[in-house]
């Protein structure tokens, strides 16, 4: 599986992915999300359980992301990553 594959997967991701989106269309809802639930904790709201959830799924899809950006820019430079 890849990570863009992990990404998507609603299976892992279950609060946060939807089965039908595109790539796309996934991260703009996901970035909106995690916009909402980080201004409401730096305006001191109380998060209930599922937001938490939610907050720490879109968390784990940010460093997938991360690092598949990092792949990319390793690849376009033509530098191997073994580090999978």
């Amino acid at each position: 599986m890849t990570k863009l594959d992990e990404y998507m997967n609603p299976e892992k991701f279950p609060l946060t992915s939807q089965k039908g989106l595109s790539v796309d269309k996934q991260k703009l809802i996901d970035n909106f999300n995690y916009n909402q639930l980080l201004e409401a904790e730096e305006l001191g709201e109380e998060l209930n359980e599922r937001q938490k959830l939610i907050a720490r799924e879109l968390r784990e899809k940010k460093k997938l992301l991360q690092e598949l950006k990092n792949q990319s820019l390793l690849s376009e430079r033509g530098i191997e990553n073994n580090s999978e």
